[in-house]
Formats: structure tokens, C-alpha cells, sequence
């Protein structure tokens, strides 16, 4: 029996399923799949269908809603590789496929988000359907759809591993960001309600309690949430997409090229920037949001950092 060190119970504790009650049930031959755990909820999350267009869901960090045609699609064509779904039972089985597909895709999503899981981590569907009880069909969906969102890397005859965005990526993504953003602000400025004003300075003071309480992988995933929250009062869903792609390469850029004392996005600025933002100063509010981003990364290191994580010893396996 393997011995878990600290830093792998830690990191499988990112990833392994929320515990929960589960209802007895005989296994058909219909179904052919397992009575699956629940993996640990973050919202939802970007999905496309292949070779169709993009088609974005709401992200873990977004609120857009969910794109029910999406999901639907998924669904038809989610089937557990252990055997054929025939019957009355095959429906409810293609529906539990998909949902455990978005909940890997989720999960996987948030330890990124959270600098959980470094760049260069390996992913091994052996892994993933041993921690899930999930067939190899369904961890292969969940893979695909983080390779399309740039998540992840799928390299022939060497699997899946967790994207490492090179120093010329890092360049393109943040001025890909400071552009979309800066076109997000005066739209925000014209649309943004008083009750919309209020809950964006909420989501500050829960930056600065997350800081203060030392609680770095929530104040990460509270920072990139701020600007999430910030495109959906601008009201175009199209550049909201586009920030929640943006906003998950970022999180890459960072866990690879921050250094251990770095900020990764300070609340005081969040905090001026919402006053510029509710005084209507639409010059002086973009001004900030493209400083603000320029100052992230300024912050981050010329060269990568950190070493790639085998999945397999994350996950304790042997």
C-alpha cells in the first residue's frame, strides 16, 4: 500500500470526489455504468461541441448561463465505453455520463484556477477513471473539452498534460486580455445598476478577508472572479466568453511564471477601479483596468518556474 506524503493528500483533496450518500442499485446490462461519486462543484463551465462553433456555458467563475443546446448535445452523445445503453435505462445512464464529464472538466478547471495544478502536470485517464469509477469514454470527453479551452495539452503517445503557455503565449494572452477588458469598462460604466455597483464592492471585501485570513487559492479565484462579475455588468456575452478563455489561460501564465511573493491581482486596485466605474469616468476607469493588467504582468517572472507534477503520485496511486 502506497504512503500519501502531506503535499499528495493535499493536492487529492483538490481533486477527489465530494463525499455524499449514494442509493443502493443493482447494475444492469442496459446502463453498463457505475453509481458514480460526486466530484467537488465549482460552478459551471466553458463547453463547446466539436467541429460545431464555439458555444460557451457559464465557467466556474462567470454566472454566464448554461447553454441548455450545448448541454443537450453533450448528453446525446455521452455513453460509458463499458458496454451499449439500450432500454429504458439509457437515457438516465447518457445523462449521468455528461454530468460526470462537466464535474471532471470542473474540477480539473478549479485546482488550475487555484495553482493546484501546475503546468506540466500529467493527466492519465487511468487516474481518472480509477479516482472516479468512470470509463475511459467519459475522462476522454472531459480531456478534449479542457484541450479546447487551451486547459490542457494532448500530446501523441504521451497523454494529457496540464498546458504550459511559453514567454511569446504570456505576451499574446495579456494583450489579448487588456484589449477585451478595456472594451468591457465603458460598456459596465453605462449599464452597471447601483445594486450591481454593490455587489462588485462585496466581492472586494471578500478579496481582502480571503487575503487576510491567508487563504491564497481563494483570493486567486476571487480576483479572476471580479473581472468575470465586471464583463457580465457590461452585458455583452460574446466578450464575456472571451474573458473566461482568457481568464483560465492566465491563471496557466501565472502558476508558471509568478514568484512566491507576487500579488497576483491586488483588491485596492479593484477597489478604485469600481469608484472610476461608478462616478461614470469612462477615460480614467479604462486607464485603470489597462494598468492594473499591465501591472499583473510586470509582476511575473521572464522565465518559467516550478517542476511538472506526475498525476499518479498526486493521486497516491502506485
Amino acid at each position: 500500500m502506497t504512503t500519501r506524503t502531506p503535499s499528495r493528500r493535499k493536492t487529492d483533496e483538490a481533486l477527489a470526489p465530494a463525499p455524499r450518500k449514494r442509493a443502493s442499485r443493482a447494475r444492469t446490462a442496459s446502463a453498463g455504468t457505475a453509481d458514480e461519486a460526486a466530484l467537488p462543484a465549482t460552478g459551471a463551465a466553458i463547453a463547446t461541441a466539436a467541429g460545431t462553433g464555439v458555444r460557451a456555458r457559464k465557467t466556474a467563475l462567470s454566472g454566464i448561463a448554461a447553454n441548455q443546446a450545448a448541454a443537450g448535445a453533450t448528453t446525446a452523445a455521452a455513453s460509458d465505453g463499458d458496454g451499449a445503453d439500450t432500454g429504458a435505462g439509457a437515457a438516465p445512464a447518457r445523462r449521468r455520463a455528461a454530468g460526470i464529464d462537466q464535474r471532471i472538466y470542473e474540477a480539473v478547471l478549479n485546482a488550475v484556477m487555484t495553482h493546484r495544478l501546475p503546468p506540466g502536470t500529467k493527466l492519465t485517464e487511468a487516474s481518472f477513471c480509477e479516482l472516479y469509477k468512470v470509463s475511459r469514454t467519459i475522462v476522454r470527453k472531459a480531456l478534449l473539452r479542457l484541450a479546447h479551452d487551451h486547459i490542457v495539452e494532448l500530446r501523441p503517445n504521451r497523454g494529457a498534460v496540464i498546458a504550459s503557455p511559453t514567454p511569446r503565449e504570456k505576451r499574446d494572452v495579456f494583450h489579448a486580455r487588456r484589449i477585451v477588458e478595456a472594451a468591457v469598462v465603458p460598456l459596465a460604466i453605462r449599464n452597471a445598476s447601483r445594486g450591481q455597483i454593490a455587489k462588485l464592492r462585496q466581492m472586494v471585501k471578500d478579496e481582502r478577508a480571503a487575503l487576510d485570513r491567508g487563504d491564497r487559492g481563494r483570493w486567486i479565484r476571487l480576483g479572476a472572479e471580479f473581472h468575470l462579475a465586471l464583463a457580465e455588468v457590461a452585458g455583452n456575452q460574446v466578450l464575456t466568453h472571451f474573458l473566461s478563455e482568457l481568464s483560465s489561460r492566465c491563471s496557466l501564465i501565472i502558476a508558471l511564471y509568478d514568484s512566491p511573493t507576487s500579488v497576483p491581482c491586488a483588491h485596492d486596485e479593484h477597489e478604485h477601479l469600481i469608484d472610476a466605474i461608478a462616478n461614470g469616468e469612462v477615460e480614467r476607469a479604462t486607464a485603470m483596468m489597462e494598468e492594473h493588467l499591465q501591472a499583473i504582468e510586470d509582476r511575473l517572472l521572464p522565465e518559467r518556474r516550478g517542476e511538472a507534477i506526475d498525476l499518479a503520485q498526486i493521486l497516491g496511486e502506485s
